[in-house]
């Protein structure tokens, strides 16, 4: 999400309603290497609370293998 400009309230449905099916099927969707204006964005809307941002995919990748 690094060279995302802009995304709306369908786009971010539409992240929302993805990140939901996959945890349903038992699966975890990371936001990696967002926007400075999209990571407001997702503040501002508290979509934080729904997904886990990392810097890098990295961190990312780590982060799965963390207990929880």
């Amino acid at each position: 999400l690094g060279e995302l400009k802009f995304i709306d309230c369908s786009g971010l449905a539409a992240l929302f309603a993805f990140g939901s099916k996959v945890r349903t099927r038992g699966g975890n969707l990371k936001i990696v290497n967002t926007a400075p204006s999209a990571r407001l964005l997702f503040h501002t809307v508290r979509l934080e609370a729904q997904f886990e941002i990392y810097h890098s995919v990295a961190e990312a990748v780590t982060s799965f293998s963390l207990p929880t």
